[in-house]
């Protein structure tokens, strides 16, 4: 199999500590400060994380601002079909439980041990725009007066949901409650490694996609612009939630790359593949016959192409041979350029902001 580009630049890497004209005293491992320790924005060594911090700001919304009036007349009086209303309730309940969980994380876990300053400030950030992604579900369920308990349980009541649910946590719980987890060992951080695979390439990279692809399909048609505007906005936060997971995480194999053993990886890959499955097996439950031009078999192939573009993005070592995307339109629909670099994201997209001299080649 062709060598993937990560594998190339690790090769090529050099320890930022021992660049010219590095001024820090000591270079901060990005796992290895105290976790109530000062950790400031002021001397931050890694400063992708402050853009995205700073385009988080820009991107700033409300999803109370939002008009929703003209969604509710389509709603209430048949424009929107049954079938896709069945669509955009079982994706605010696929949401509803997902961004919670993912809310959860950041707090619980990445916030605790990721103790690199400018990291935490976009982690704050990135905590805040969950809370508009729980809002958005909110505001939502108001305007279409849904069951919210319907909703919210959706995770413990649909079972192909349920089922995404019950992976994430089956798979963090070593990081999210045990209280006798240890960072510093190195099976510590595999088990952070995988926590963060789980949240940002399965459930940000990997989940939610079924669901936004059916959301786009309706949008296509004009209908419900209000939650298009929503969604939209979610989207360009979701895009730097996963850039920001990708650094993290090639991040850690720099600073720790005893972490990375070929069984490790291997048991990487064997994750995600059994997140795509269960993706499949939501895409089917979703897609049960063919609507709007989309069916389940194209929303697969769908999975399977950003999931290529996950593994691409960490140096994981598998492809799915249908590397094709079947919605060639769906960036324009949901956000144009912008959504291109959801698709397309690469560990280089950020690393030439992090150079501390101008000699990368990657």
């Amino acid at each position: 199999m062709k060598k993937s580009p990560l594998s190339v630049r690790l090769a090529k890497n050099v320890n930022p500590a021992s660049k010219k004209g590095y001024l820090m005293a000591k270079y901060k491992k990005i796992l290895d400060g105290v976790a109530a320790g000062v950790n400031q924005v002021l001397d931050a060594q890694r400063k992708y994380p402050l853009e995205l911090y700073k385009q988080g700001n820009d991107n700033d919304w409300r999803p109370r601002d939002v008009d929703m009036n003209d969604d509710s007349k389509q709603w209430k009086t048949g424009v929107v079909s049954d079938q896709e209303k069945q669509i955009v309730e079982r994706a605010l309940g696929l949401f509803s439980a997902g961004e919670s969980e993912v809310n959860n994380n950041v707090f619980l876990s990445e916030y605790r041990y990721i103790t690199d300053g400018a990291c935490r400030q976009y982690l704050a950030r990135k905590g805040f725009e969950e809370s508009l992604h729980n809002d958005t579900v909110a505001v939502c369920c108001e305007t279409f007066m849904l069951n919210e308990e319907k909703v919210s349980r959706a995770y413990e009541n649909i079972k192909s949901v349920k089922n995404k649910s019950d992976f994430l946590l089956k798979n963090t719980m070593e990081v999210l409650e045990n209280r006798d987890f240890d960072i510093s060992t190195l099976e510590g951080k595999r088990s952070f490694v995988t926590n963060l695979v789980c949240y940002y390439l399965i459930c940000e990279g990997i989940f939610f996609w079924t669901s936004f692809v059916l959301l786009a399909s309706v949008f296509k048609q004009g209908k419900l612009l209000g939650l298009h505007s929503q969604i939209k906005y979610t989207l360009k936060d979701e895009t730097n939630h996963l850039n920001f997971g990708i650094y993290i995480l090639n991040e850690i194999r720099i600073d720790y790359p005893q972490v990375f053993s070929k069984a490790f990886e291997a048991s990487l890959v064997d994750l995600v593949k059994e997140a795509v499955s269960l993706e499949a097996e939501y895409a089917r439950d979703a897609i049960p016959e063919p609507m709007m031009g989309l069916s389940s078999d194209m929303a697969i192939q769908f999975v399977h192409y950003i999931a290529n573009r996950r593994f691409e993005a960490v140096g994981l070592d598998f492809r799915f041979e249908k590397d094709e995307n079947p919605f060639p339109w769906i960036s324009e629909v949901l956000e144009g350029k912008d959504m291109a670099a959801f698709f397309e994201t690469k560990e280089t997209n950020y690393r030439k902001s992090d150079a501390l001299d101008d000699d990368c080649d990657f």
